[in-house]
């Protein structure tokens, strides 16, 4: 699984291949992530999510999208957003990922085909029929073929695909028919409190610390993760704190109880419980692992 890298201002580092070419696109499982579902977080990529199989949900601004197999979603540039399994059935997609800068090859493509989806404030997502999804998913695993491959020009190549898969999207998604969809107050407050979460979650924090990073009450903190991300602000901090313990267990100068205290946690048998019930074994059995996977 990926751990979540961040920017100072929260937004994920998307961890490209090459890091001078910003451009992905790979086959996931759900099952990769604990309880099949995503840690939320926001990126400054436009993403575009493919289902091969299974009936996953995908959440952006805490709006909930139930998916088919052969529908998809885009999900435009620093909306929090995630996807997960609805009733625990596991499922197989693509995840097109690009930095839109990729796009920007004059300025008249920049304004009018690139920036008109990025700044549009009333377009956090936009979910695709079966129909609409076939033609971009097919050029999504063109783009995926020639990066696995990497014969050749392949990042012109890859870059011909992607320049193709956005004109399919902008003609098919022309401005005057897209979905109105306005951002509301309350996704800003759960993005602020992820924010300090993510900037502070080494320190003692507790829920009113949380809530109080945006300037809320101890309940209505609760009620907004609940609602929006289906759990509480202490579990969700617990998940992330395990998250980025997962990259130091790679690490083998540090021991187990170091690593715990160093992402937050303040009892290390506590820590291993809740590694353990989140990757499904022991802080030990994965460093093990990971240093396995590396060693072959």
């Amino acid at each position: 699984m990926n751990e979540i890298l961040v920017m100072p201002d929260q937004s994920e580092i998307v961890p490209y291949e090459e890091a001078d070419f910003p451009l992905s696109s790979k086959r996931f499982t759900l099952s990769l992530y604990p309880f099949k579902r995503v840690l939320c977080h926001w990126h400054q990529e436009f993403e575009f999510f493919f289902v091969e199989k299974g009936h996953p949900s995908y959440s952006v601004d805490g709006i909930k999208i139930p998916l088919k197999e052969g529908e998809g979603i885009f999900v435009n540039a620093k909306h929090p957003h995630f996807g997960y399994s609805p009733d625990g059935v596991d499922s197989e997609y693509i995840c097109l990922v690009f930095l839109p800068s990729l796009l920007e090859s004059s300025t008249p493509v920049k304004d009018e085909f690139v920036s008109s989806f990025l700044q549009n404030e009333n377009l956090p997502y936009i979910k695709f029929t079966k129909e609409e999804c076939l033609p971009l998913y097919q050029k999504a695993r063109s783009i995926m073929e020639v990066m696995d491959k990497k014969e050749g020009p392949y990042q012109l190549l890859a870059l011909s695909d992607l320049y193709s898969f956005w004109s399919s999207f902008v003609i098919m998604k022309k401005e005057e028919n897209l979905p109105k969809v306005t951002s509301s107050s309350k996704a800003l407050l759960v993005k602020k409190m992820l924010s300090f979460i993510y900037a502070n979650y080494k320190e003692k924090l507790d829920v009113e610390s949380i809530a109080s990073s945006a300037s809320l009450s101890k309940g209505y903190a609760t009620r907004l993760f609940v609602s929006f991300l289906e759990t509480t602000p202490m579990s969700y901090l617990n998940s992330y704190r395990i998250e980025k313990s997962s990259e130091l267990l790679r690490d083998p100068t540090k021991n187990i109880s170091e690593i715990a205290s160093e992402v937050g946690f303040e009892n290390p048998s506590y820590f291993s419980e809740r590694f353990k019930e989140e990757k499904g074994i022991s802080p030990k059995s994965y460093r093990l692992a990971q240093n396995e996977k590396k060693d072959g």
